[in-house]
């Protein structure tokens, strides 16, 4: 849903076709009232006819006003809206109690530092103008908060690497970055291990939500290996599979 709302809101500062942008909205994204859209001519319409009675209102209330949407780059509205969403599931998840608690906390942890990280590195090659960069990073994680604010101030891949030396898990994984392998790739990779390692534990929610992301990575890994088909690639497409969902 945040990626769908994201889309239109930009597709409506950029006067794109509505009817097209619904068509390219996520199928377990749509919500009622999504169709409504047509009529909408402006940020102020988007909120109060369609966003006000959905369950991103709550997100939106908290994070924005109508002014700020319009003003805002859809990307930074896009990072604000998974760093609320981070913390309201993480707290959700601590609510439930048991082992769904204990393994959720470890997985919603990771990907937030993996989230951080990435976006601390992407920001060098398209730098993010915001004036306050420390509210687009989530408020979860080992690297919250000391690690955060020292990513904030982060001006080069260097910086990058000091910050994370002083958790292991991140060290290692830095340092298994190559000149055909992303730290991206190695994220990923560490990801799909974490989820596939999920179904070895019982009496908890976090398989589900394993199961879901390691389908969503298959279908990435198709995707890619259809690109790299098109592209008459096909040795390429090796290198981009991370798992398999046997």
């Amino acid at each position: 849903m945040i990626d769908n709302v994201v889309l239109l809101i930009s597709g409506i500062v950029r006067h794109r076709d509505l009817d097209d942008l619904l068509e390219r909205c996520h199928p377990l994204g749509k919500f009622k009232g999504i169709g409504g859209l047509v009529v909408c001519s402006n940020i102020d319409d988007l909120y109060n006819i369609i966003l006000v009675d959905t369950p991103l209102g709550p997100l939106f209330k908290q994070c924005f006003t109508v002014r700020s949407l319009d003003e805002m780059n859809p990307e930074i509205i896009r990072l604000i809206l998974y760093r609320q969403y981070f913390k309201l599931f993480y707290e959700f998840c601590l609510q439930l109690g048991g082992e769904t608690a204990h393994h959720m906390k470890e997985i919603l942890e990771f990907e937030a530092d993996r989230r951080s990280i990435i976006m601390t590195l992407n920001s060098f090659q398209a730098p993010i103008l915001f004036d306050d960069k420390e509210i687009l990073y989530p408020t979860i994680g080992k690297l919250y908060p000391e690690g955060i604010q020292k990513l904030v101030m982060a001006q080069n891949e260097a910086d990058v690497e000091r910050v994370i030396e002083s958790y292991d898990i991140y060290r290692d994984l830095w340092h298994k970055v190559t000149l055909n392998t992303s730290l991206e790739d190695v994220f990923y990779q560490k990801c799909a291990e974490i989820f596939v390692e999920e179904f070895a534990h019982f009496f908890n929610f976090g398989v589900f939500y394993s199961w879901m992301n390691l389908f969503d990575q298959e279908i990435r890994n198709i995707q890619w290996i259809a690109e790299c088909i098109y592209q008459e690639k096909r040795d390429r497409s090796n290198s981009y599979i991370r798992i398999r969902k046997d």
